[in-house]
């Protein structure tokens, strides 16, 4: 077991996330409809899950922009829907105040966070998930409790109309803003780092590791490129295949 461990300990470290890319690249509109507010994406599925305002019904669509079905999530007004990798889901609950973690493709709530005002986003990295409200603070929950467990204050913000439009990039958080502006925050500090107008208003947001996607509550879904995958490096493959063949050579022994 502690070979295992350490085995998926190494892989995590050579299969790196994305970097930023800035300033986003418009890539085009695509025949993604929206549901009115909110939007997200399932790493886990391969697809996007678009929340049916304010109803707990959320589409499905895959890469394609085909259309797979529905799920009731048991949830209503999701301003914001983060798939995780392991198939759970947060969603951004706007007049409950609430952020919620949920079992894959169900209505099974596995907790609970009250913001104590309108939950305007919700995204999340390998360790922590990061949630909004109508200001500058947000939240760092514990992924298996929903614990609180600190905040941050972001720095020079355009404005604080969040309507579901969080994502995280590497050590940055990325804020899309009713008025049309991409922005992404030092997620140590808080200072921002950038600011970009995309010449659309953001009622909704999907990100799905390089591209993120907006929309205006209609039928087309805008795409920019804001993050680039890491290559790992030579050394990192050499690291790898070492760490299996121990492995191996251990379990043997």
């Amino acid at each position: 077991m502690k070979n295992l461990i350490l085995f998926f300990l190494i892989l995590g470290s050579v299969l790196q996330a994305s970097v930023i890319a800035w300033p986003p690249q418009f890539q085009g509109s695509v025949n993604l409809p929206s549901q009115s507010h909110g939007s997200g994406y399932s790493p886990y599925a391969n697809e996007f899950w678009v929340p049916l305002w304010a109803d707990p019904t959320v589409y499905r669509y895959d890469k394609n922009y085909n259309f797979l079905g529905t799920f009731n999530t048991g949830q209503s007004q999701m301003l914001q829907l983060w798939g995780d990798t392991d198939g759970t889901y947060y969603t951004a609950n706007w007049g409950y105040y609430t952020i919620t973690k949920k079992a894959s493709m169900s209505s099974s709530t596995l907790w609970t966070y009250n913001m104590g005002d309108y939950a305007g986003g919700v995204a999340s990295d390998a360790n922590y998930v990061y949630a909004m409200a109508r200001n500058n603070i947000v939240h760092k929950l514990n992924k298996s409790t929903g614990n609180l467990v600190g905040t941050l204050a972001l720095v020079n913000m355009t404005n604080y109309d969040t309507y579901g439009g969080l994502a995280v990039v590497d050590n940055y958080l990325i804020r899309g803003t009713y008025h049309g502006y991409i922005e992404y925050f030092d997620l140590i500090t808080g200072n921002r780092m950038g600011s970009y107008y995309t010449g659309y208003n953001i009622y909704g947001s999907a990100f799905d590791g390089t591209n993120y996607y907006i929309h205006q509550n209609d039928s087309t879904t805008e795409v920019f490129a804001i993050a680039t995958p890491t290559v790992p490096e030579p050394a990192s493959f050499l690291l790898l295949g070492l760490s299996i063949m121990a492995c191996f050579l251990r379990k043997k022994a």
